[in-house]
């Protein structure tokens, strides 16, 4: 009876000792598949948006996830600009969680400089152009349409293919803070003006706040032109 169980314990013993399967344990990529996935379904409506995750260690062992992979901002993170942290996690009924750096690229057309541009210069729509870059790595406003640039004077030089930036411009107020205002509410297939109050400066293509006169209510728009802003709803 004791030759039986030794020998019943030393084999259980032997079993737990041997090495986990390589399907026992959870694949490094399916790590970070799961945060890129994630940065890209909250930022997927910014443009075209590429995000690619850092190496997860290979030499980790964590078990495999039998009920899902679980995604989330750590506290106090923010979606946006170049960098990211996402939180990986599995519920159970093994738990761990771990968090991945990832890279984000926001890709959307901005209005560059076609050639050489010179200080004092009022641009002309032969002066720039729409191409592709990387928002996320811009720090000051940028524009999205050559209207809202052509016609301003340029404060500095500006080099071929430089994304031209509002501090680039010396830009005209086009709406006074306490001015009496147009709004134009814009959807697919109606158009709508009403009464507002401009609670910002602005210039044309900068984004102000404004106030519905007609229900007090406090909106955000685009300043498109003297005295007018347009809503998007």
């Amino acid at each position: 009876m004791n030759r039986h169980f030794f020998l019943l314990s030393t084999l259980l013993l032997a079993l737990w000792a041997l090495p986990a399967a390589a399907s026992d344990w959870q694949d490094p990529d399916s790590i970070r598949d799961a945060a890129e996935g994630f940065v890209q379904a909250q930022m997927g409506d910014n443009g075209q948006v590429r995000a690619r995750a850092g190496n997860v260690d290979q030499r980790l062992r964590l078990r495999r996830c039998e009920q899902g992979l679980e995604t989330f901002l750590p506290s106090g993170r923010e979606l946006g600009g170049s960098n990211t942290t996402v939180g990986v996690r599995c519920p159970g009924p093994v738990q761990w969680r771990l968090f991945v750096s990832v890279e984000t690229e926001v890709l959307a057309p901005v209005v560059v400089a076609n050639g050489v541009l010179q200080r004092g210069q009022v641009l002309g729509p032969e002066d720039i152009s729409l191409q592709e870059r990387n928002t996320g790595s811009l720090r000051r406003e940028f524009f999205t349409s050559p209207d809202e640039v052509v016609g301003m004077r340029l404060r500095r030089n500006l080099s071929p293919g430089s994304v031209i930036q509002a501090n680039h411009l010396d830009i005209q107020r086009l709406v006074e803070r306490g001015q009496r205002v147009r709004l134009l509410a814009r959807g697919e297939s109606v158009e709508v003006s009403m009464a507002g109050e401009a609670l910002q400066n602005g210039a044309r293509g900068q984004r102000i706040r404004v106030r519905n006169l007609s229900s007090g209510k406090e909106l955000e728009g685009v300043v498109s032109g003297e005295g007018t802003v347009k809503i998007r709803f």
